[in-house]
Formats: structure tokens, C-alpha cells, sequence
């Protein structure tokens, strides 16, 4: 009786455990089939941006680029393996924080780059806020041809980046050119403050000197040492008429002014520059 009972016990037991199994089987399954590309995800951003009413800007003009924007930024995707990076799987936790960015991008008109802090120029990533305007420059095409063929920049030593903001261009001077040292003035101390992030993110402490300033004011009292071989500058160049002409769609702007500055140089004998 014992032996019977036993027996009925263990394919009660069997059957539970079978039952068990295929239910596990078929969750897996379905999590396993619920899962998420990168492409797949793409996709579905691209067509929220395509049906929403936002400007392309910023190295972007369609809605498709500006969702590889926020989902290879977001992630730290490479774009050259981009065939690859496409059959990557997206974490659930992943594709919320990046849902709900695209959901700001939407909402907000806020441009990518300060939603995901991130911008490139001349090749290299910058931290960016709306302290600072986003990169975006030609200068960053003459650093990347070395300023051919207008100055055979390997044989300079002193360079200056008037109105640094993010500090984009002195880094990307500093990282292309080892043989420069690099001033960067800005009189915003929000726009000095990100700089410095970027300054120290590129490890270029040594060799890119921060200053607070408006133009030149605290490089007069010490005009010997202020000698350039370079002086560089992108300053802002969109006036508040403009802005408000734009309905705030050009946002964050810096709030710049049609103020006028001048400055007279005086030539070295070997060819650098001195601040009168």
C-alpha cells in the first residue's frame, strides 16, 4: 500500500514539475521574443520624431540621424560598426531612460545635445548645457587640415581662443597640435565652469589655461607674457532680435549683444602678436 501510495506521490510530483517547466519554457520564450534591437528601437523613436513638430539642427536634419543621435549618445554606440551595433539588444532599463529623453526632445524643442550633454567637435566629445552653446563650427575643419595652407601651425608654440564657451576649439588645438599651449577666455563664469569640465575631461590641464575675461581686459596689465602665435575666435553670433524673430526656436542661446570690440595688435619680429 505503502509502495502504491509512493509511486502515485512521485508522477504527482513529476507531472507538477513537468507543468513547471513548460510554463518557465514558454516566459522565457516570450521574454527572449520581447526583446528589443537597436534597430527596432531606432525605428520607433525615428517615427516619433518624423510626427512631431521639432527643428533638426545640430548636425541633424531628419528625424531618423537625430534618433541615432540620442540612442548611439546614449548608449556609447560606434557609428562605424553601425551594421553590428543594429542586432544589439536594449536593456528595459535602457529603453525608458531613452523613450523618455525622446519624449523631452518632443516636449521641450530642447536640442539633443543638452538633453543627452553630450556634443562633438573636430572629431572629439564634449560635455555641454545650456550654460554654453552647442559646438558647431568651420574651425573645426581647418584644425582637422592643420590651417593649410594659411599658417604652418607645428611651428607654433602660443595660442588663443577668444570666447571659449564649452572650450571646444582650444582643447581640439591642444589635442591636435602637441606643440601648442593654449589660452581660452570667456567672461561667462557659467560658460568658464563647463569649460573646465572638458578642460579636465581631455586631461589637458597642463597645456590649456582657462581665463576670465571680456576680450583682452585681464591680459593688458601683462602684455609680455600675452604674445600669440594664434588667435582664433567663434564668438556668438546671433543677436537678441533674431532670437525673438525665431519664436525661441533657436533656445538657449547665449544672450549676446551687438557690441563692437577692438583691439590693436602690434607684430613681433617673430611674427607673434602683442595686445595694445
Amino acid at each position: 500500500m505503502h509502495v502504491k501510495l509512493n509511486f502515485i506521490g512521485i508522477r504527482i510530483v513529476k507531472r507538477v514539475l513537468l507543468s513547471f517547466f513548460r510554463i518557465f519554457t514558454l516566459k522565457m520564450n516570450q521574454i527572449k521574443s520581447s526583446k528589443i534591437t537597436v534597430e527596432a528601437l531606432l525605428k520607433d523613436i525615428s517615427r516619433q520624431f518624423f510626427n512631431a513638430d521639432i527643428t533638426f539642427a545640430h548636425g541633424t536634419d531628419n528625424a531618423v540621424d537625430e534618433a541615432a543621435y540620442l540612442i548611439f549618445g546614449y548608449l556609447h554606440l560606434d557609428h562605424d560598426s553601425a551594421e553590428k551595433t543594429y542586432k544589439k539588444i536594449v536593456s528595459n532599463h535602457d529603453i525608458e531612460i531613452i523613450k523618455s529623453m525622446a519624449l523631452k526632445r518632443i516636449n521641450s524643442q530642447l536640442p539633443m545635445a543638452y538633453i543627452l550633454k553630450q556634443s562633438w567637435f573636430a572629431g572629439l566629445e564634449f560635455f555641454v548645457d545650456q550654460r554654453v552653446l552647442i559646438p558647431r563650427s568651420p574651425i573645426a575643419e581647418l584644425i582637422n587640415n592643420k590651417f593649410e595652407p594659411w599658417i604652418n601651425i607645428e611651428n607654433k608654440q602660443r595660442a588663443l581662443d577668444l570666447g571659449t564657451g564649452s572650450g571646444c576649439i582650444a582643447i581640439a588645438l591642444a589635442k591636435n597640435f602637441s606643440n601648442l599651449h593654449v589660452d581660452a577666455i570667456d567672461y561667462s563664469v557659467d560658460a568658464i565652469d563647463v569649460a573646465t569640465i572638458n578642460v579636465k575631461q581631455h586631461s589637458l590641464e597642463e597645456r590649456v589655461k582657462i581665463i576670465e575675461s571680456n576680450f583682452f581686459d585681464a591680459l593688458s596689465a601683462n602684455k609680455e607674457h600675452y604674445q600669440y602665435d594664434l588667435i582664433i575666435s567663434n564668438p556668438p553670433y546671433v543677436d537678441k532680435d533674431d532670437i525673438s524673430v525665431h519664436n525661441g526656436k533657436l533656445s538657449s542661446l547665449s544672450d549676446t549683444s551687438s557690441t563692437v570690440y577692438t583691439a590693436t595688435f602690434t607684430p613681433a619680429a617673430d611674427g607673434a602678436a602683442t595686445i595694445d
